[in-house]
């Protein structure tokens, strides 16, 4: 394992710990925000930005070790380190005061702060950018091509469409489209009109159910894999579509 991923699990731990951390002061503190536990969003969070770590700590593993030390490397740990920590940090000290932290600007601070908080988020998904590149002109040897086209082009497709659903919705009032009520299942999704955060969601993870599908099918002919990995990443990414233009239509998912 590299310094690199070493750094980056390390903080894919950290985050985990934080999660946990969330999750146990719900039973301690029961003020609601909007409805909600004020600790739910900050463990959502803590949680989201882990596994990000994480899968970029097992990208790495796709890069050749001595292209880890160079300068794109550094933006990959410290662009993700720094800004997650700035916006769960925030999300936390709202989360104790029992303030919302999203779509919360009913002052210069506040609103200073929230779009603060969407700089970090767009930091944090362009260092997907980087690893992309790597993979692509400097894999290790031996990647499947099929796994290598997964890597690298789930990467790219997560942050646009990242940036988009995220873009939308910071100008908007809020995540909801139409009616609002009934909450989705341990998500929390508006249940009686469109919901932005459901488009989010499945775009955000792009990047690692893309790369998952071509590990499964790594037993198949090649003709067939590739096939499956097209396939897979066409299908997926019109669904994430669909689920955009569902919330637009203010119509709930499922």
């Amino acid at each position: 394992m590299t310094s690199a991923q070493k750094t980056l699990t390390a903080t894919a731990v950290v985050l985990a710990a934080c999660f946990l951390a969330f999750s146990v002061a719900q039973a301690f503190d029961f003020r609601l925000v909007e409805g909600i536990n004020v600790w739910i969003k900050p463990a959502k969070f803590a949680l989201s930005l882990a596994i990000f770590a994480a899968t970029q700590a097992v990208y790495l593993h796709f890069v050749q070790p001595q292209r880890q030390s160079k300068w794109p490397m550094a933006f990959v740990q410290w662009g993700l380190i720094a800004p997650a920590a700035f916006e769960l940090g925030y999300i936390v000290f709202q989360a104790a005061q029992a303030q919302p932290s999203h779509f919360f600007v009913s002052d210069a601070f506040h609103g200073l702060m929230y779009t603060l908080m969407g700089v970090a988020a767009v930091t944090i998904m362009l260092t997907l950018v980087p690893v992309a590149y790597e993979i692509v002109r400097h894999p290790v040897a031996g990647t499947p091509g099929h796994m290598r086209f997964a890597l690298a082009v789930a990467p790219m497709f997560s942050v646009i469409l990242v940036v988009v659903t995220a873009g939308y919705m910071s100008m908007t009032e809020g995540h909801s489209v139409g009616a609002v009520g009934g909450s989705f299942p341990l998500f929390g999704w508006n249940r009686a009109g469109g919901d932005l955060r459901v488009a989010h969601f499945f775009s955000l993870h792009i990047h690692q159910v893309l790369p998952l599908g071509a590990l499964l099918v790594g037993g198949l002919p090649p003709v067939l894999r590739w096939s499956a990995v097209i396939a897979g990443t066409v299908a997926y990414t019109a669904f994430c579509l669909w689920t955009f233009t569902e919330a637009l239509a203010g119509r709930p998912f499922l």
